[in-house]
């Protein structure tokens, strides 16, 4: 092969190259999908990356028959699920199925029926099971799905007599599972999960130490560690716990907001961590107070955080979520209807892009990443 074929090839090689990167940056769509608590609608939104930029753009909007309070989406299977979570015993429990297309846009719309509201909705780590924990009546069920992705029966419902169950979430092992319970009940309860058939079972103590007047909230896990962080609604920071091999936990920290002391009228909402376990973000709403905003935080080796500042937002900053590759943040604020895009930079520090006027109340939304 002389030069002038050597270089030809090289160039042919090189175009190849170059364009099969590009399908595949292409083929990285990021798309969320939010719920209103207050009206009847589903909002699917794609995020849009340009030199760095990110711009929100609203490509579908779905009615369905009840307020949306928590989603879950069934990567696996291609399915949306949402829940409502009336107040009172005697309203329907009634949720929404959806298909997703491979497009990302929503079909297939089918009534399925939850036995309990859920403030929250999440699948284990499988996706075999489907995990939602009720506010307002403080139980906790693991659902097993039919082959149309109905819901079967109950596996596990978990009832500790407390109101207030915000959250619950499997470990990255599958072992064992946690509940937060906020407000007046201020506890953390402490599960073994049998992730073959769905089945909670209390720890002995099945209580972790939480301090007066926290109030855990919401919950994540250490990607690489065996650390779990809670959003902490009344004392509006973060708790840091370690988890033993046994699934008990131990408190490793309490750390405060800077510039905010807890009061009535605030309150701290999600939380997310990076995928890497660098920076954890959670949010602090105003209810009556001028004060909506993201803290930040550095996530050290030994699971203390060390808190680098906050960034202001719109008001009431409701639900977080993140992209997979770490680059954005998510914000969704209840009170002035947008989602917002922030870049996350080098240091941890979020500088806002992208917004969108998507309506009222979207308190829950899941970002997908094919």
């Amino acid at each position: 092969m002389n030069r002038k074929q050597n270089f030809f090839m090289r160039s042919l090689l090189f175009g190849v190259l170059s364009l099969s990167q590009y399908f595949s940056q292409a083929a990285e769509t990021t798309m969320i999908y939010g719920c209103s608590a207050s009206g009847k609608k589903v909002v699917v939104v794609v995020v849009e990356e340009k030199d760095g930029e990110a711009s929100l753009k609203q490509v579908q909007r779905a009615e369905i028959d009840h307020r949306g309070r928590a989603i879950a989406y069934q990567k696996s299977k291609r399915r949306l699920y949402i829940i409502p979570n009336p107040s009172k015993p005697d309203v329907s429990t009634d949720g929404t199925l959806f298909t997703v297309r491979s497009d990302g846009l929503l079909k297939d719309k089918k009534t399925i029926r939850f036995p309990n509201g859920g403030d929250y909705l999440t699948f284990d780590r499988s996706e075999r099971f489907l995990l939602s924990a009720s506010f307002f009546e403080g139980i906790v069920n693991v659902h097993s799905l039919n082959a149309d992705g109905g819901i079967e029966k109950v596996i596990s419902s978990v009832n500790n007599n407390l109101l207030y169950s915000h959250a619950v979430l499997t470990s990255p092992d599958e072992k064992f599972a946690y509940i937060p319970y906020a407000g007046k009940s201020n506890s953390l309860y402490q599960y073994s999960y049998n992730a073959e058939i769905g089945r909670l079972s209390a720890l002995n103590p099945a209580q972790a130490e939480v301090p007066d007047g926290v109030g855990p909230r919401h919950l994540v896990f250490h990607p690489n560690k065996r650390f779990v962080f809670f959003s902490n609604e009344q004392a509006l920071g973060v708790s840091s716990y370690s988890m033993d091999h046994k699934g008990q936990l131990k408190l490793v920290q309490v750390a405060s907001a800077p510039d905010i002391k807890p009061q009535r009228g605030l309150a701290a909402s999600d939380i997310v961590i990076t995928s890497n376990g660098k920076f954890l973000y959670h949010a602090v709403r105003g209810f009556g107070k001028d004060f909506n905003a993201v803290f930040r935080y550095e996530v050290h080796p030994d699971g203390t955080l060390k808190c680098l500042g906050k960034t202001d937002t719109d008001s009431i900053p409701w639900a977080l979520g993140l992209d997979s590759g770490n680059r954005h943040l998510f914000v969704s604020a209840t009170k002035s209807g947008t989602l917002t895009a922030y870049k996350i930079d080098q240091s941890g520090d979020l500088h806002k892009q992208g917004s969108l006027d998507w309506g009222k109340d979207f308190q829950d939304f899941i970002v997908v990443g094919d």
